[in-house]
């Protein structure tokens, strides 16, 4: 049924104009740089936190080893 409404309007749907973007090229391109700095901003916060859960995890391993140490000395 496409095929044959593509065939019987095929005039019409060729004489539409073509689409157009809202935005001009300079517009678009000024977008992309604008998010690849949010991006590399995004990036820099979460190698932040991810130092700052590797210290948390560093100081829990040293809490956990410190009890292990005074279970052994009680033993």
């Amino acid at each position: 049924m496409r095929a044959e409404n593509i065939v019987k309007y095929k005039d019409e749907i060729m004489s539409r104009p073509k689409t157009e973007w809202h935005k001009s090229f300079r517009e678009k391109k000024d977008l992309r740089k604008e998010s690849k700095k949010d991006l590399k901003n995004l990036g820099s916060k979460f190698d932040e936190s991810l130092t700052a859960m590797g210290k948390i995890a560093k100081l829990r391993d040293k809490k956990a080893k410190q009890k292990e140490a005074e279970k052994m000395a009680k033993v």
